[in-house]
């Protein structure tokens, strides 16, 4: 999906949000209901276990993880990671912008499995998980030669975010749609600035194309998957 489709979903289904004054569609509150018939203790303890993975410092390390990786030096990694935590706390103000001024209200607090905070549209740990998940994939994606090692590295994340974005319906503190557009803007945004935070990267790293390698910008050694064949 190219930035410019999930910006026009985003800007329809916020739209649409905002003409209603944050009233749920039909969709969110039946999916709502059933989840809700569905909790049971072993379920909403590891809703809540992946959920926790979904906000504060878990998705910046691993954003850190994904710019020292995209970076491809041994010496100037930390400049990657360092960019990898810069995009993601833009991405996340971003969401909180755009959360703030559509002010759309949570689901009922008695329906709450866990705590929350803040307007229900995009989803905090929806966004900041997918907008995470993109970067980790593009970032191991280079390092693995066999179909083998690239499908894990693209399906693995991909996973976990859709996981994070589900177990927030369940532990019913947003509404299906919440997540639906936390996706979008998470797609949006990293379709529009990976190019360019791609070409930061290589800047700071001195990864350009054709430069000569020496001690500080020589890319890492090995693949994630050994040598070819």
């Amino acid at each position: 999906m190219s930035a410019a489709a999930a910006a026009v979903l985003l800007a329809a289904l916020v739209t649409t949000v905002a003409l209603r004054h944050g009233t749920p569609f039909a969709v969110d509150t039946s999916l709502h209901r059933w989840f809700l018939a569905r909790r049971s203790p072993g379920l909403t303890s590891a809703a809540r276990a992946v959920t926790f993975t979904g906000t504060g410092t878990p998705p910046y390390v691993l954003a850190a993880l994904a710019g020292a990786l995209a970076s491809r030096s041994r010496v100037l990694w930390w400049r990657g990671a360092l960019l990898g935590v810069l995009g993601l706390a833009l991405g996340e103000a971003a969401r909180v912008t755009l959360a703030t001024a559509l002010a759309r209200p949570r689901p009922p607090r008695a329906d709450w499995a866990t705590a929350a905070g803040g307007s229900a549209m995009p989803s905090g740990h929806t966004t900041t998980s997918a907008l995470v998940a993109i970067a980790l994939a593009a970032a191991l994606y280079p390092w693995c030669r066999r179909w083998w090692t690239r499908l894990p590295a693209c399906v693995l994340p991909a996973l976990w975010a859709v996981g994070v974005g589900f177990s927030r319906v369940y532990l019913g503190v947003h509404w299906p749609t919440d997540v639906i557009a936390g996706w979008f803007l998470a797609t949006a945004l990293t379709c529009a600035l990976m190019p360019r935070l791609n070409t930061v990267l290589r800047r700071w790293s001195g990864t350009v194309p054709d430069a000569p390698a020496d001690e500080d910008t020589a890319p890492l050694p090995g693949r994630l998957d050994g040598p070819a064949a």
